[in-house]
């Protein structure tokens, strides 16, 4: 997905994104601006490897700029443009969060039943037709 990042040279704008992670179970909101980066999530399940992983992602992937990639955050790091906070409330506007993969599943259990259909008819066929 990297054919859909910014140019380094384009201006950045406050703009903010949501994700919904599915192990470890998370709702991540990033927002970002000119010179900081803040990622607020529902629970506090990310170890400090995991958070550097996903920070490195969300730069790999354009989302926010490169250079937020090797920025340093945590307990030994307090001036960092990075920000994790923690107990973020999700709005959720009525509706509940989308599990990741239930379009999928959906499309699974019709595929596998079509399947079904198909092999039962194969096997009627071939008895009635045998004798």
């Amino acid at each position: 997905m990297k054919a859909n990042r910014r140019p380094q040279n384009a201006a950045v704008a406050s703009q903010s994104f949501s994700f919904v992670h599915r192990a470890p179970q998370n709702i991540l909101k990033v927002e970002s601006g000119p010179g900081r980066v803040r990622i607020r999530a529902s629970r506090d399940n990310f170890s400090e490897r995991d958070k550097e992983f996903f920070v490195r992602h969300l730069a790999d992937e354009g989302f926010i700029p490169d250079h937020f990639r090797w920025a340093g955050f945590g307990e030994n790091c307090r001036s960092s443009a990075v920000q994790w906070e923690v107990e973020f409330e999700p709005q959720t506007d009525g509706k509940t969060a989308p599990r990741p993969g239930t379009a999928a599943n959906a499309f699974m259990r019709r595929l596998l039943a079509g399947a079904l259909v198909l092999w039962l008819i194969e096997l009627a066929t071939l008895f009635l037709f045998s004798k």
